[in-house]
């Protein structure tokens, strides 16, 4: 029979073994999702008019490419400002502008970010957003139409009609 002292070295090892692999499995993630843990990474500051049903832990695209992610998203008098971490800003110019876009088909947003080209560098001022319509948008829209095109219709049948007599 093993003794006491050989059976605490084991749980010790098997001990240890777990926080290893606990400490791997929340650095997976946390690196996984994109999330940073540095603290010298920049934040944006970006208003827009509405937050479109952008969520915690969006990507944010610099020239299509994946540098970031929404951090914040808090309500302001005008519509909201979204603070967003980005790997690096060096690249940002003045004239910096932020779009919010739809992620995929299936849903899900992303905020795209237009660097500017103005020569003096970005300011880490609020950048000024915009919002592209995305589908509820446009189903809207086509609801607003379709009203208006049954009028339209009614119309010419009417025209048609009264045509059709004239001739």
């Amino acid at each position: 029979m093993a003794s006491n002292e050989h059976i605490r070295q084991i749980e010790i090892r098997v001990g240890a073994v777990v926080l290893v692999g606990i400490i791997l499995l929340i650095l997976g993630v946390t690196f996984g999702r994109g999330v940073s843990v540095s603290t010298n990474a920049p934040t944006l500051h970006i208003h827009f008019p509405g937050a479109s049903g952008i969520e915690s832990g969006a990507p944010v695209f610099v020239h299509g490419m994946k540098r970031g992610s929404v951090s914040a998203v808090k309500p302001d008098s005008n519509g909201v400002i979204i603070d967003a971490i980005l790997d690096d800003a060096s690249d940002l110019r003045s004239d910096v502008s932020a779009r919010l876009t739809i992620l995929e088909l299936t849903g899900g947003k992303k905020i795209e970010i237009n660097p500017g080209s103005a020569p003096s560098a970005w300011n880490g001022s609020i950048i000024q957003g915009s919002a592209s319509p995305d589908f509820g948008d446009l189903m809207n829209f086509v609801g607003d139409v379709s009203g208006s095109a049954r009028n339209v219709l009614q119309r010419l049948d009417t025209m048609s009609a009264s045509l059709n007599k004239l001739v």
